[in-house]
């Protein structure tokens, strides 16, 4: 108790002397700073706000470099977007789609047939289909099975095309059974220019 009596005694007598040295306590705000201003000296609070006004002026410039750096970020991007722009633009406002389909009838009698390898059974159905219309360039072909007579045993088939041209293309079907299947029907459908 009796040294925190003699703590603030010594407080006491320190600030009387700074307020004796500093020429008495300032009224109320009309000096810039307040109490603080006071306390530390006017020169001392003049350091204090321009380090502070100098972090300010240092955020600020961080503040600036940031948004160059999107900004150049946002600008490449703008740019790529006009490129693609650029190259859209200069394909063809309008393409002429065509669609063509038809339909081919693989029986067991057709001639067309041919073994290609015994020992695994495997046999294959050519033939050549020629479109109504010549396309301006090679169509997309797609093959679909539509119906199938299979015979007496289970039959594993797989339909493909070849030599896809302007003209026309080549379907195989390709069979692995011992007898031809009495009948399978495949659509087929042709998109291009």
């Amino acid at each position: 108790m009796i040294r925190l009596f003699w703590l603030s005694l010594s407080l006491v007598v320190i600030l009387s002397g700074l307020l004796f040295l500093r020429g008495g306590m300032p009224e109320g705000e009309a000096q810039p700073g307040g109490w603080r201003a006071w306390l530390l000296g006017s020169d001392a609070l003049r350091v204090q706000q321009r380090e502070l006004q100098e972090a300010r002026d240092a955020q600020q410039r961080e503040g600036v470099e940031e948004n160059r750096t999107r900004l150049a970020a946002i600008e490449t991007q703008l740019h790529r977007v006009l490129e693609r722009l650029e190259r859209l633009e200069s394909l063809p406002k309008s393409v002429d789609v065509r669609l063509e389909q038809g339909g081919v009838i693989a029986r067991q009698e057709d001639k067309a047939w041919r073994i290609v390898n015994l020992f695994n059974r495997e046999r294959e159905f050519r033939e050549r289909v020629v479109f109504e219309k010549p396309f301006s360039r090679s169509p997309r072909v797609t093959l679909g099975v539509v119906g199938m007579e299979p015979g007496l045993e289970k039959i594993h088939f797989q339909l493909t095309t070849e030599s896809v041209d302007a003209q026309g293309f080549t379907l195989v079907v390709m069979t692995r059974a011992e007898e031809r299947p009495r009948e399978l029907r495949v659509s087929w459908m042709a998109f291009g220019e």
